[in-house]
């Protein structure tokens, strides 16, 4: 799968999600026509037909129903993976072990994870 592939899939989301070539293309930034072709375009490449264009309101085929939960899956993985990343980069990911001998130490740390509640911190007491 190629990259245009996976714009496309991108902008088959955003057409279902909006009921509207008009809405996802000012979404994606582009006019109408590029976008309703690079729908064919990945309805030629699929072999199915994804949207159906025979009613004036904007259908779904019972392949293009079955096709968004999907890609919408896929993207929301996609967005949930640029996030770690970018956390990762930023120094907010990541564990750390903390052992401990005193209640002071302890809510210390507590606070900490408090404050900065994308820290990854486990607290090893004395039992």
């Amino acid at each position: 799968m190629d990259l245009k592939s996976l714009h496309a899939f991108w902008l088959f989301y955003l057409v279902a999600r909006e009921k509207s070539f008009t809405k996802a293309a000012a979404i994606a930034n582009m006019s109408q026509p590029p976008l309703s072709m690079q729908i064919q375009n990945l309805e030629a490449k699929l072999g199915k037909q994804l949207i159906d264009r025979s009613f004036r309101k904007l259908t779904l085929t019972k392949e293009g129903e079955r096709l968004f939960p999907l890609v919408e899956n896929f993207l929301n993985q996609t967005d949930d993976f640029f996030s770690e990343v970018q956390a990762s980069l930023a120094g907010k990911r990541g564990k750390i072990l903390i052992g401990t001998f005193s209640w002071s130490e302890l809510l210390g740390v507590a606070y900490t994870q408090i404050r900065n509640p994308d820290s990854n911190l486990s607290l090893l007491g004395r039992s």
